[in-house]
């Protein structure tokens, strides 16, 4: 009779290990899978009509010449890029110098520099969050147990233990968000 029910403890402790590690892989399996859905319509931008001028009317492609010295007409052209160094146009070297003298030993331009750089440093770990991200851990205790159930005295268990923890990335809410802004 004790062989039979110690079969039988066995058989349900093999089952129990059996079922919790199928229920384990179906867990896996299904935060794997939710981990890729996309909840809601995606986000398009809307069409704007963007104005070909901001003036009523056209500008004419000629200013208006007057009757005294440097009094010429000038051209204008309205789709043409000013350069970042506008000031070398003027073909001055006094004016180069001085610009190039205010931009070397200012200040402000450095500290802002600096805090574009770090708000461009700051952006790119933001999109850290936007990664699937896995963390797990693993221990070991033990324990001493004066009054155990199996009945010997002072005895000593192990257990081991561990976590695993996957973020399902929000089911793309943050990938949502950043398309929104």
């Amino acid at each position: 009779m004790k062989y039979g029910s110690a079969s039988r403890g066995l058989c349900f402790q093999a089952f129990r290990v059996l079922w919790s590690h199928h229920a384990m892989a179906c867990g896996i399996i299904l935060v794997l899978s939710a981990s890729g859905c996309a909840v809601g319509p995606n986000y398009k931008t809307p069409e704007r009509a963007l104005p070909n001028r901001y003036t009523e009317t056209t500008l004419p492609e000629h200013t208006a010449s007057a009757p005294v010295a440097q009094g010429v007409s000038q051209h204008l052209n309205p789709g043409q890029d000013i350069p970042g160094d506008w000031w070398t146009l003027y073909h001055s070297e006094p004016l180069t110098r001085l610009v190039a003298l205010a931009i070397r030993n200012n200040p402000d331009l450095e500290s802002t520099r600096q805090a574009l750089h770090n708000a461009q440093e700051l952006t790119l770990a933001q999109y850290s969050g936007l990664l699937p991200a896995v963390g797990g851990t693993f221990g070991r205790t033990r324990g001493n147990f004066p009054f155990a159930p199996s009945g010997q005295p002072n005895t000593s268990m192990s257990y081991g233990y561990y976590d695993i923890v996957y973020n399902m990335r929000r089911f793309l809410f943050l990938e949502r968000l950043n398309a929104a802004a």
